[in-house]
């Protein structure tokens, strides 16, 4: 597991086939998953690699490395100008719903729509936000019934 995880930081073509593998293999004890995605990291400026690091949260499906990768955020998820695509939302409606230390989560910039907010909000029947109590969504083209949904 460490070597393709290690590949997949240090070489993006591994990068897919790398997160295949771990959804295959669904890093079923926690030890495994922390010891061999220990280079994954939610503190990067590259918007493409904050991205990708929650694509290989979401494939491990192991609640338990999620927590824990999450919880060391300091309460606060910043998206800030971060370009998503439907399923992009999807895995991080899922991270979020499995962090329950997470609070505050900025997602102003992103050109989020209607669409986008569904996807987010299809994690679990909308159950995935509901610890957060802060939500910034500044500059983004959501209508009022969309908006209701919070």
């Amino acid at each position: 597991q460490r070597v393709f995880v290690k590949d997949s930081i240090t070489k993006p073509n591994m990068a897919m086939t790398v997160r295949f593998m771990a959804g295959l293999t669904k890093f079923q004890t926690p030890s495994n998953s922390i010891d061999g995605l220990a280079d994954i990291s939610l503190e990067t400026p590259d918007k493409e690699r904050l991205v990708e690091n929650l694509h290989w949260m979401f494939e491990t499906q192991n609640p338990t490395f999620i927590q824990r990768l999450m919880g060391n955020k300091e309460q606060t998820f910043d998206c800030e100008g971060t370009r998503f695509n439907s399923f992009d939302l999807y895995v991080l409606g899922y991270c979020i719903a499995n962090s329950s230390t997470l609070w505050s989560v900025n997602l102003s910039f992103c050109d989020l729509t209607d669409e986008c907010m569904r996807m987010l909000f299809m994690v679990e029947d909308g159950k995935a936000f509901h610890h957060i109590t802060s939500l910034n969504l500044t500059r983004n083209t959501i209508t009022t019934p969309t908006a209701s949904l919070l």
